[in-house]
């Protein structure tokens, strides 16, 4: 009796009870080709699973059937090898879900792994959103931390029924003064000073080197402007500028900033601050000091510059 060829188990049949079926049901690893277009590798990688599922199939009917099986029984044919993506091809599906659409069907292997990545890159900026959130809040809670305790007063006035509040005097002030930018005696009344102290916003200053470190290394300091200041709150080189009462006011501020800039020593009795008191008293002692105001008020001023 001749025997039956058998193509796909490569033998004669019938196939002997210890056949090795592993190696025939077993796909080869997938393997990268020269590029193509993507929806002819999807459509061949989907013909080529197709073919591989029917030889699986064949194969396991031949190892179910009885032990009294047909000598021409054979095995599913040789299974094909799929061809890889390329990692562009697969993040290009990823990033489109008209794509995958518009290329359907897929082969289930490609739809797990797109949906395994889709699902990690969620992952990831689900990740990223919670450690973006946590930085937030700890940078909110740095700044709130650095704000609590901002508004305490640290040398509070002390308010006396009937008595006038202590003018502070500005430090952009005395820096000027100091730095030989000396702002005008008007500059000096308590409505210009609370200005400077509480509505710096409406206050013009220049930055720059102080009078005497223009080569030094160091940082700059803040002047008043003044030809922006005068501009706004006019020069003391008239007596109309200020009113009798307003010069007391702005020469006893100025005779203070000139006491806070004086640290007399016991060598040294004599101060600026000192010599301004008296020059000041001179003016402030005249008789019919109203009345003669205008007169002595620019003699008052080309005497002050004397110091």
């Amino acid at each position: 009796m001749p025997f039956t060829q058998l193509p796909n188990a490569g033998l004669e049949g019938p196939l002997p009870n210890d056949f090795d079926f592993d190696p025939h049901a077993a796909v080869p690893p997938s393997v990268p080709r020269f590029e193509i277009l993507l929806a002819l590798h999807i459509a061949q990688n989907v013909t080529i699973k197709r073919f591989n599922n029917n030889s699986i199939l064949q194969t396991g009917n031949t190892i179910f059937m009885p032990s009294s099986c047909p000598d021409d029984l054979d095995i599913g044919p040789p299974l094909k090898t799929l061809y890889c993506y390329t990692e562009n091809e697969l993040q290009e599906l990823i990033e489109s879900e008209a794509l995958c659409s518009a290329l359907s069907p897929l082969p289930i292997l490609l739809i797990r792994v797109i949906d395994a990545k889709c699902l990690e890159s969620q992952r990831a900026a689900e990740l990223e959103r919670q450690v973006k959130k946590m930085k937030e809040k700890e940078v909110e809670g740095k700044s709130r931390t650095k704000l609590l305790g901002l508004l305490c007063l640290v040398n509070p006035i002390q308010h006396v029924l009937g008595k006038a509040d202590t003018i502070i005097i500005p430090t952009i002030y005395l820096l000027s003064i100091t730095n030989k930018c000396y702002p005008p005696l008007n500059f000096f009344t308590n409505e210009c000073i609370e200005t400077v102290n509480h509505s710096s916003q409406n206050v013009h200053l220049k930055l720059t080197w102080p009078w005497d470190n223009k080569n030094a290394s160091g940082e700059k300091v803040n002047f008043l402007d003044l030809p922006k200041m005068v501009s706004l709150w006019e020069s003391d080189d008239h007596y109309s500028c200020l009113t009798l009462h307003n010069f007391f006011n702005a020469s006893d501020n100025f005779l203070a900033a000139l006491r806070l800039l004086c640290c007399p020593s016991e060598d040294t009795p004599t101060t600026y601050a000192a010599e301004y008191q008296k020059h000041r008293d001179f003016f402030c002692q005249l008789s019919n000091l109203e009345e003669t105001y205008p007169s002595w008020y620019s003699f008052e001023l080309k005497a002050q510059g004397t110091f």
